[in-house]
């Protein structure tokens, strides 16, 4: 990973911890989404992380509160889906 690589991830990360509304996180969490083949355990991370961001925001964006809350149980549904049986 490069320096520039680097510096755009810890933005996307303080961008996804700062996020006060539902598209902020989404944007975030869009930069901070794994590679597609990358394994299962960081795309278990990912959605964990992600429904708790959404779970999050729920509470301060009240115009799409119930968007959020939708959202962090799909990816709650998908983590657990990954997770070994």
């Amino acid at each position: 990973m490069t320096g520039a690589d680097r510096g755009a991830l810890v933005r996307a990360w303080n961008a996804l911890n700062q996020a006060l509304t539902l598209q902020e996180a989404r944007d975030a969490l869009e930069r901070l989404q794994p590679r597609p083949d990358a394994g299962a355990e960081l795309w278990i991370g990912y959605h964990v992380r992600a429904a708790k961001v959404y779970r999050r925001v729920a509470r301060t964006d009240r115009y799409h509160h119930h968007e959020a809350l939708a959202f962090a149980q799909v990816e709650e549904n998908s983590a657990e889906k990954l997770k070994p049986q």
